[in-house]
C-alpha cells in the first residue's frame, strides 16, 4: 500500500485524474489552448457579425453559415486573389449579406499562408458547436465554458480562489481507505498577469514568460464573450479549471436523483456534508452552511444554499460523486484581523455545543429548502413548468427532512471532523502539504495566516465525536 504521505505529493496531485491534461502539463499547454480559444472567439465573433443583417426567418442558423463558408473554402488557393473572388461570388449566390461577404474577404486577406487558410476553414467547421458558453449557475465574475478537443473553464477570479482550490484538492486526494474523503475537486491552473507567474496544478508557483501575449488574448476573449460591465470588473488573475462532466446539485436533484437507491441517496448526502464541514472551518461561508456577517459577530443563517457550487458526477456503476467548485474563502475572513477573531468566536460557539452536528444539520436543511423554494418560485404560478419542478424536487426535499436524511447529514459532518483531526490537519502541520503552503506564503500570505489560525483552533478544540 502506498504511504499516506505520498498522497500529498505533487506527483499524486498531477496524476490523480488518470490523464495528463494541458492544466497539468503547465505553461506550454495553457498557452497553446488559450491561443486557440482566442482564435475561435474571434472567428465566432466574425460569424455573429456576418449574420447581423440577415432577416430572422431567412438564415439565422450559424451552422448553415459555417457550412456555406467552409464549402466555399474547399478549392485550393493557387491564386489567392482570384480564388477569393470566386468565394465572394459563391457566397452571394448563397444570399450571404454584403457585410458578411466583406468580413469573409477581409478574414481571408489576413491569412498569410495556405496553412492559415486551412486553419481558418478547420476553425469554422469546429464552430458547429459554440466553443464558448457563459454558464448560468455557481460562478462569480466573468466565467466561460470552453469546448475544444480539451474542454475547460476559464474564469477571472482572485488568487484566493486559485489557492483555496488547491487546498481543497490536496485534502480531497486522501486514499480510498478509511481516510477516503468522499468528494473531488477539479484540477486548476492559475495565471497572475500582473506579477507574471503561474500557479501550476500541483500548487507550485513559477514564473510565466507568456503573460503579455496571454493577457492580450484574454482581453479579446472577454470583449467577444462577456458583457462590458463584467469585463471591466474582471481581475488580473485567471484560473483555468478542468471541466467537471456532471450536473449542478439542483439540476441533479431534478433529474438523476430519483434513479438512485436509498443507500446511494444517503451516501451522497453524507459526502456533500463533508464539503460543508470543510467549508465552515476554512471560511467558505456561502456554499452549503450559510453564515451571516453582523457588525460585531458571525451567526448561522438560513439563506438559500448555493447549489451551483456543488456538482455531481455519476461514476461507473451508477455511484454519484460530488465535486466542490468555486472554493474561495470569504475575503473579510482573510483580510480583516478583527473579523478573523470574530469568526474564531463563532466557531467556538458552534463546536463547543454537545449537539453541534444537529444544529448544523437543521441549518443546512433549512437553507437547502430555501434554495428549492426559490427555484419553484421563479416559475410562473400557472406554468406547467412549476408543477413539473415541484414534482422533480419532491424526492430530494423529502429525503433531507427525513430521519434517515438528518442522520446522513450529521454522519457526514462528524466523519469530516474525524478526518480533519486525525489525518488532514496533522498533514498540514508536518510538512506534507508544504508545496501549497509555500505558494500561499508567496502569493497570498494573509490567506495562509488566516487558515493557520482556524486550523490551530480546530486542532485544539474539544469537539465531541457524537456531536
Amino acid at each position: 500500500m502506498t504511504s499516506i504521505a505520498n498522497y500529498f505529493s505533487p506527483t499524486r496531485v498531477e496524476q490523480s485524474s488518470g490523464r495528463r491534461s494541458f492544466i497539468a502539463a503547465g505553461a506550454l499547454g495553457v498557452r497553446q489552448v488559450i491561443l486557440r480559444t482566442h482564435r475561435l472567439a474571434g472567428i465566432e465573433q466574425f460569424l455573429r457579425d456576418a449574420v447581423t443583417e440577415m432577416d430572422g426567418n431567412e438564415c439565422t442558423n450559424r451552422i448553415d453559415i459555417i457550412g456555406k463558408i467552409a464549402l466555399a473554402l474547399q478549392e485550393p488557393p493557387a491564386d489567392v486573389g482570384a480564388w477569393t473572388e470566386r468565394i465572394v461570388v459563391r457566397l452571394r449566390e448563397e444570399r450571404i449579406p454584403s457585410a458578411g461577404i466583406e468580413l469573409v474577404r477581409d478574414r481571408i486577406g489576413q491569412c498569410r499562408s495556405l496553412e492559415e487558410i486551412n486553419r481558418f476553414k478547420e476553425d469554422l467547421i469546429s464552430l458547429k458547436v459554440p466553443p464558448i458558453i457563459k454558464p448560468n449557475r455557481g460562478n462569480k465574475g466573468p466565467t466561460l465554458l470552453i469546448n475544444l478537443p480539451e474542454s475547460f473553464v476559464l474564469k477571472w477570479t482572485g488568487w484566493n480562489e486559485v489557492l483555496m482550490n488547491h487546498l481543497y484538492r490536496v485534502f480531497s486526494l486522501a486514499p480510498e481507505s478509511q481516510y477516503s474523503i468522499g468528494f473531488q475537486v477539479p484540477q486548476v491552473l492559475g495565471i497572475d498577469l500582473v506579477n507574471e507567474r503561474m500557479l501550476r496544478s500541483d500548487g507550485m508557483a513559477i514564473g510565466f514568460d507568456h503573460c503579455e501575449e496571454i493577457q492580450n488574448c484574454l482581453q479579446d476573449i472577454k470583449r467577444y464573450s462577456v458583457s462590458r460591465s463584467a469585463a471591466q470588473q474582471a481581475s488580473s488573475y485567471v484560473m483555468c479549471s478542468e471541466k467537471v462532466p456532471g450536473a449542478h446539485l439542483l439540476d441533479f436533484a431534478r433529474s438523476k436523483y430519483v434513479t438512485l437507491s436509498p443507500a446511494q441517496k444517503m451516501k451522497l448526502l453524507e459526502r456533500i456534508m463533508r464539503i460543508a464541514l470543510l467549508d465552515i472551518v476554512v471560511g467558505n461561508i456561502d456554499r452549503i452552511i450559510q453564515v451571516d456577517e453582523l457588525e460585531d459577530r458571525y451567526e448561522l443563517a438560513d439563506f438559500e444554499v448555493n447549489l451551483g457550487n456543488v456538482m455531481i458526477v455519476m461514476r461507473e456503476g451508477g455511484e454519484p460523486l460530488p465535486y466542490a467548485i468555486d472554493n474561495g474563502a470569504d475575503a473579510q475572513l482573510v483580510e480583516s484581523f478583527e473579523k478573523r477573531q470574530q469568526y474564531i468566536a463563532f466557531l467556538t460557539s458552534i463546536f463547543s455545543r454537545g449537539d453541534w452536528s444537529r444544529v448544523l444539520a437543521e441549518n443546512i436543511t433549512a437553507s437547502m429548502q430555501a434554495a428549492l423554494r426559490t427555484q419553484i418560485d421563479e416559475c410562473d404560478l400557472e406554468s406547467m413548468n412549476r408543477s413539473m419542478i415541484v414534482t422533480q424536487l419532491e424526492a430530494f426535499s423529502s429525503d433531507i427532512e427525513s430521519v434517515d436524511g438528518q442522520a446522513a447529514i450529521q454522519r457526514g459532518l462528524l466523519t469530516m471532523v474525524r478526518m480533519l483531526k486525525t489525518h488532514l490537519l496533522p498533514a498540514w502541520g508536518d510538512g506534507r502539504m508544504d508545496v501549497v503552503k509555500t505558494s500561499m506564503r508567496q502569493c497570498e500570505p494573509l490567506l495562509l495566516s488566516a487558515l493557520n489560525e482556524r486550523f490551530q483552533y480546530f486542532i485544539d478544540a474539544r469537539i465531541g465525536e457524537r456531536g
